[in-house]
């Protein structure tokens, strides 16, 4: 145990946390979110920075990191420190965000800054929220999807048509449609849950 005049370490905060100290869990946010949220500012553009908070960022880094070190996916290195792996989780999003936003119709660039556009999305699209929402329930499948399967479902999420994600997984077009319908079935599945 560290003395109390000492700061303890990341690894120590970490340990305490897992074993139920929720205020270990505050002092690294504590610890970690001022700076976290710096670095994710400076990496927006301004473009993206009219569609997302970055705070929403920064929580939804956290949460991952969290629920993912509570699985035993993550831990603290040798010295301790979890700077490197906070900034890495946080730079993810935001780059994951940034292609979100930049893909075709939704392209940030193509905003010119009204106050509906800086609150939220166009019609029919989804506002930073859902969008951040959408990006981490779609993280979770892609985790949970055996690696054979991750293909099928990462190819159709590039727009790749039946036929070219059939020959690249090595698999029949069958195959590939009865993938896609599990898929859908379980996002379906945690979207009624999730309501419930």
């Amino acid at each position: 145990m560290t003395p109390p005049d000492v700061p303890p370490p990341d690894a120590e905060l970490l340990d305490r946390w897992r074993g139920g100290d929720e205020r270990a869990a505050e002092e690294i946010v504590r610890r970690h979110g001022a700076d976290l949220l710096a670095v994710v500012r400076r990496r927006m553009s301004a473009a993206l920075n009219r569609r997302l908070d970055a705070e929403d960022v920064v929580q939804s880094a956290l949460r991952s990191f969290f629920v993912a070190a509570r699985s035993g996916r993550f831990a603290a290195d040798a010295g301790g420190d979890l700077w490197r792996l906070l900034s890495t989780i946080a730079l993810n999003k935001l780059g994951k965000l940034a292609r979100f936003h930049a893909a075709g119709k939704r392209d940030a660039r193509h905003d010119l800054g009204g106050d509906t556009l800086a609150r939220g999305a166009r019609p029919g699209e989804l506002g930073p929220l859902e969008a951040l929402a959408f990006v981490e329930q779609l993280e979770a499948l892609l985790a949970s999807v055996p690696a054979e399967r991750r293909l099928v479902l990462e190819l159709r999420l590039e727009g790749h048509d039946l036929e070219s994600i059939a020959a690249a997984a090595g698999c029949s077009q069958r195959t590939v449609r009865r993938v896609l319908e599990e898929v859908r079935a379980t996002l379906e599945r945690q979207s009624r849950e999730d309501s419930a």
